[in-house]
This record gives C-alpha cells, structure tokens and sequence, in this order.
C-alpha cells in the first residue's frame, strides 16, 4: 500500500507552498502520495481525520492547525510535523520545521532552515532573463515609492537582460499604475496570472532583484539558482524578515542595491533547497527509522 500524508490547511497560500514544496520532494524522491485538506470546522476535520486514518504523517503550518494536529497524535497516534515556529510548546510536535530567523533553538525534534521551504524547482539557465519581484507595505515597513521606484529605473537600465516586473498581492495600486506606464511589456501583475507565473519566471531567470520585504520571494529565488538582490524599501525596525536577509548579506549569499554587477555575490551559483532537505529528514525519521 501507497504511504501517504495529509496536509492541513489553514487556507492561506503562502503556508500551503511550503507544505506543498515538501510533499512534492517526498513523492518525486520515495514515492510518498499526499492531500490536502482545507480546515472548514474542527470537528469535521476530526471526524475525517478518524473516518480515514490512513496517513503515516501529518503537515500543518499556521496557528489554526496545531490543535488538529496534536489531536491526531494524541487519538490517533498519528507522526506530526509543524512548518514554523508554533505557538505552543514544541514538544507536542514530533517535528517542527522552522526558519532559523524564528529565533527558535535546535533540538532533536527542531529542524531549523534558511528561510522557508518552497515548491521551486531549480533548473539549468538557458536565457538572459532577469526579474524584479515586488512586494508592498507591511506592518514592518513602510513603503517609500520614490525610493524603490529610483532602484528599479536604475536596475532596468541594464539593456543585456531581458527584465520582467511581478508584484505581489500587497503592491499598492500606484506603483501597479507606475509599472503600467512605464514598463507595461515587462509587468506582470498577479491580479490577473496564474499561479504558475512566479515558478516559471524565475526557472529562466538568471538574476532577481526582490524587495527586502519579501523574504519568501528571496527564498524562492534562491531555490532557483538565481543571482539574487536586495531592493531597500527603508524598514522602519529590524524584524525577523529583515534580519534573516541581512543574514544572507553578511553571508554573500544576496547582495544589495546599488552592487548591479552582483559583484559582492561570493558564490558563483548559490542553490538553496530546503524543501528537499525537509522532505529526507521526515522520510528518514518516520518511514526508514533513522
């Protein structure tokens, strides 16, 4: 019989690309099938998690999992894995899988990662493309137009690669019109893509340039195998987003505006793949024993 895991959802997509990015790794490397059940209500969710039983794992990520997820450890005596730093005490978990700027420690059953794990496959550049990846305001940050609008003329000046804009659901309304009328063939607005878009455009994308709001985005990029930029939006404090990509500054992982040639980069090619490193560790612990 087919092993097979179950992924919570809390419904927001950012958590689901994470849980998908390693259950997609566990398939393609050991065969491992998965589902995804979105929470409607706890007590559906319970009643089908007891109806099937059948998955040797469970995912979740989001606050509005963990209950089910230690329920199901608890009744059903099911492995469960927590994507990021839970809201409660981590020994319930049997795995937590946290980005190290969680400030959260190492333990035998906290596995720490640069970032968050994502479905971006690297693959071999074959183009001159480059991309700009746009986020907006935050809680965090403000978001300086002017600013950013000065970096980004600055980086599509560079006529040998071929830019393309994409925005992010928190891109303000103004600097979508900014990109319409003045790079209306390069932009790409999320409003209207698919969500295949991103993970295409960056497979052929040689460099990135993401605004340091997006750490996700910077992730991804990375996972691509791409030359990859900080854009300064000025944060107005140093929260954990910021600090993990200053983290990959100090470590000449990324560089930042206004270094165009990349020429701080200490890496020629830096592949980031934490999705596939989750996915060995699960399959490791919980279906070979190790």
């Amino acid at each position: 019989m087919t092993k097979k895991i179950l992924i919570v959802s809390d419904g927001k997509l950012g958590h689901v690309n994470q849980m998908l990015g390693i259950a997609s790794c566990l398939k393609k490397k050991y065969g491992i099938d998965y589902e995804i059940q979105t929470i409607k209500n706890m007590y559906s969710t319970m009643r089908s998690l007891y109806k099937k039983n059948s998955y040797f794992c469970i995912i979740g990520a989001g606050h509005a999992t963990h209950f089910i997820l230690i329920m199901s450890r608890l009744f059903f005596n099911q492995k469960i894995v927590c994507l990021m730093k839970p809201t409660l005490p981590c020994f319930l978990f049997n795995m937590v899988i946290a980005p190290a700027h969680d400030s959260i420690a190492s333990s035998d059953n906290v596995i720490l990662t640069k970032g968050v794990p994502n479905k971006i496959v690297f693959k071999e550049k074959k183009s001159c493309t480059g991309l700009l990846l746009i986020g907006g305001p935050s809680k965090s940050n403000d978001w300086p137009e002017d600013l950013i609008f000065k970096q980004i003329d600055n980086v599509m000046r560079d006529k040998t690669v071929s830019w393309k804009i994409l925005d992010s659901p928190r891109t303000p309304l103004s600097t979508k019109k900014y990109f319409q009328e003045n790079y209306k063939s390069n932009y790409h607005s999320v409003d209207i893509v698919s969500s295949d878009t991103l993970p295409d455009l960056l497979s052929v994308a040689v460099k990135c340039w993401v605004t340091e709001d997006s750490a996700s985005m910077v992730y991804e990029s990375l996972t691509a195998g791409c030359k990859t930029g900080i854009l300064s939006v000025n944060a107005s404090k140093k929260n954990k987003v910021i600090r993990g990509v200053d983290a990959l500054h100090s470590a000449g992982i990324v560089t930042r505006y206004p270094d165009l040639g990349f020429s701080k980069l200490k890496f020629e090619l830096f592949v980031l793949n934490e999705a596939d490193r989750c996915a060995d560790i699960i399959a490791n612990k919980f279906v070979f024993g190790f």
